[in-house]
């Protein structure tokens, strides 16, 4: 299976053989400033084409290139001019020298307020940022959850769904579009099994994965907030298309006249009923995961200032599989699933005079999952038990923030959001019932630089929920100090609150928000091709669920430890990595805990390395990542209560390696990318699964593909991508 597969690409690399065969010009030169000091690292291609390279440290630089005419050269560097030359390429085989000679690029007054400033606590400075790129290329699988497990913080949890977070649980960690809660982020899955994001990477321009000590604009989150901005304004009208073994996905995006109006649409039908016919997975599928999502965008500029942007996207999936069961070995369990998910939102934002500034935001969530669960005796094709369930939750959002410039450099934000929420579980054999809440908060804060280097800001968060009928005040702040070489020392502190699920809601006494406070102290230096950040943080829980002897808030826990993060797209040329550390030592008395105990989600030592090199003559980029994690606790029902969660899984090891090749298709930005995860083909367990009735007989907990491999062809028309790529060096 892995030779059929592998052979698919090997037409690409025909073509690119065949390609490299014909005449080829050379170009070479010398990048220098105005003062004839020589530049590296400095980006430059022929516009329109995938042709270029890199300088190098003397300066100099020398590429390939099939092209003929007259061709623009486009050379960047952070802080200067773009330097555009016409070469003209007579023929093929040519010679062609030419000298680059950059300016430094002229400020304007608000480029001079954003480099004077001296406060830098900004959530998009304090979080790691990954760009749509770095999702699309790490050697994952193009998913933006599994890229951030790349991060500092975040657990190599593989049978879950979700992001875990310094001793987090999925559901602490929430995601935001545009400023907007997001729910259900992820594809409804089984029980012990991961999903991917329900959204493409490509949707949106950054992604600021901020781990601990977020910002009071933001709640309903004790561990982690994902901040992802959708894409602007595109410069043209633009279609896109995709094909694999999985997939089939289309798009088109159409820009009006006057490029103030924007209206596209995008489809994507996926199947696993191929790949798992070629590549058989640990979990035996009766109904293969099937996936058709669609999506529906408007964007307008309103005036000279104003921006207005609409998205809706409505999925449906199902699947069904056939699992042993733990309890009666005689016994299947089938069990289904079908979601029906529906997101909507719709923002506003209004530069004002005197330096206000407006938003205005409302989304719609709502989703629908259907369990079905029979019990089948291996020798009989009736069944002897079935069950169905409906899950539903729906939410409506209302938010607003005025902000507004201050002195020193300092910005003052207020504002307030309103959800109206709806949740309910029923099955045909019972009913927990609905629950509804109007939930508010109100939030202020002020961003100011206070005396010399030192900065802060300081907020507060006001949140009531009328279900719970509890009010909480959540004062959050932090100090900067920044030092000479522009490198940060940073001191935060906030508490944060999150309602209980509504499972222990639904079943449960009156209860009260879970409460988390973090303090954390981070020193980050960064430039324009390096950043490091280490982190020391400590977190403490109070009011969690415990649901023994009865459902309470009588939980408690802490969480405490560091983080290393480093980043380098300088040292070798064209090449970009970065290396995650993370220690973590956390323990909680919850849910059924008979003691405090750390939980089998958190693993001490988690290491992540990631690894990209762009090719520019090929046009090729090849990455590779690694993780690596110790192992988690897990329940044994034969150790006493003094040992509980003292077993540990094996530890985790993870190869991904892929390859992209960028074809010169007509007009196209085309990428081919394949994909291999776990190439070393290394066991991976996360956990067991007990009998209830022989506790001496378990199952593993594994991944439903181990290796996997992916391929793909993915085309854009009508925008020209290549100068990202290069300067991002893919």
């Amino acid at each position: 299976m892995k030779i059929k597969l592998l052979l698919i690409p090997a037409f690409g690399l025909v073509a690119l053989t065949r390609e490299v065969a014909l005449g080829q010009s050379s170009i070479s030169g010398i990048v220098t400033d105005l003062n004839a000091k020589p530049l590296a690292n400095v980006a430059i291609a022929i516009d329109g084409t995938y042709d270029g390279t890199f300088s190098n440290k003397d300066g100099s630089f020398s590429f390939q290139t099939t092209e003929k005419g007259s061709q623009v050269l486009v050379s960047k560097l952070e802080g200067y001019q773009d330097a555009v030359q016409v070469v003209d390429i007579k023929d093929a085989n040519s010679t062609i020298t030419c000298k680059v000679i950059f300016t430094v690029k002229a400020l304007s007054l608000s480029n001079v307020v954003v480099r004077a400033r001296k406060f830098e606590n900004d959530d998009k400075i304090k979080a790691v940022t990954l760009s749509s790129t770095d999702v699309l290329t790490t050697a994952m699988d193009g998913n933006v959850v599994s890229a951030l497990k790349t991060m500092p913080g975040a657990q190599q949890v593989g049978e879950s769904s979700g992001l875990f977070v310094r001793g987090g649980t999925g559901d602490e960690s929430k995601m935001f579009m545009d400023g907007l809660l997001v729910n259900n982020f992820t594809y409804s899955s089984p029980a012990n099994q991961a999903s991917r994001s329900r959204f493409a990477p490509g949707l949106f321009k950054g992604a600021f994965f901020s781990s601990g000590g977020y910002s009071a604009l933001y709640g309903e989150a004790l561990s982690a907030a994902l901040i992802l901005e959708s894409q602007d304004m595109p410069a043209n009208s633009n279609a896109d298309f995709g094909i694999s073994p999985l997939s089939i996905e289309g798009g088109v995006q159409i820009l009006s006249e006057g490029k103030k109006t924007l209206v596209g649409t995008f489809a994507k039908y996926t199947d696993l009923s191929l790949v798992f016919s070629l590549v058989k997975p640990t979990i035996r599928f009766t109904t293969a995961p099937k996936y058709l999502d669609g999506s529906f965008f408007v964007k307008r500029k309103v005036g000279e200032k104003g921006f207005l942007k609409f998205y809706s996207s409505l999925g449906e999936s199902n699947l069904r599989l056939r699992q042993s069961d733990p309890d009666y070995l005689t016994v299947n369990d089938l069990v289904g699933l079908r979601n029906t998910n529906l997101y909507t939102n719709l923002t506003y934002n209004q530069e004002l005079p005197k330096g206000w500034k407006l938003y205005l935001g409302s989304s719609l969530n709502y989703n629908l999952d259907r369990f079905s669960l029979k019990l089948q005796p291996k020798t009989s094709p009736e069944s002897v038990y079935d069950s169905l369930s409906r899950d539903n939750t729906s939410l409506l959002q209302f938010r607003t923030v005025l902000s507004k410039r201050v002195l020193n450099n300092g910005r003052v934000q207020w504002g307030g959001e309103l959800f109206r929420g709806r949740e309910g579980y029923a099955s045909d054999r019972t009913s927990l019932g609905q629950l509804q809440d109007t939930y508010g908060a109100g939030f202020v804060e002020l961003e100011t630089a206070i005396v010399g280097n030192l900065s802060g800001r300081a907020g507060v968060r006001l949140e009531k929920s009328a279900l719970l009928e509890t009010t909480k005040l959540a004062p959050r702040t932090s100090l900067n100090y920044t030092f000479a070489d522009k490198s940060q020392l940073m001191a935060s502190y906030g508490t944060f609150y999150q309602k209980p699920g509504k499972y222990y809601l639904l079943t449960g006494p009156k209860l009260t928000y879970n409460r988390a406070d973090h303090y954390i102290l981070t020193y980050q230096k960064m430039d324009n091709y390096h950043s490091f950040r280490t982190e020391l943080y400590y977190k403490k829980y109070n009011d969690l669920i415990k649901t023994t002897p009865h459902i309470s808030n009588d939980g408690y826990g802490y969480a405490r430890g560091l983080e290393l993060f480093w980043r380098d797209k300088k040292t070798i040329r064209g090449f970009d990595y970065w290396v995650s550390y993370s220690f973590l030592d956390t323990k909680r008395n919850y849910l059924d805990y008979p003691l405090l105990a750390q939980p089998s989600f958190a693993a001490n030592h988690t290491l992540s390395v990631v690894a990209k090199r762009y090719f520019a003559g090929p046009r090729i980029n090849l990455s590779a990542s690694y993780a690596f994690a110790t192992g988690r606790p897990y329940y044994n029902p034969n150790l006493s209560d003094d040992e509980f969660m003292r077993d540990r899984t094996i530890n985790f090891n993870n190869l991904g390696l892929s390859i992209c090749y960028l074809p010169k298709i007509g007009n196209s930005f085309s990428v081919i990318a394949l994909t291999f995860s776990n190439v070393l083909g290394n066991q991976q367990v996360f956990g067991y699964t007990y009998s209830r009735l022989e506790p001496t007989q378990r199952m593993p907990i594994t991944p439903t593909n181990n290796p996997f491999v992916f391929l793909g062809l993915f085309m854009n028309f009508g925008v020209d991508r290549t100068n990202d790529i290069i300067d991002k060096n893919l």
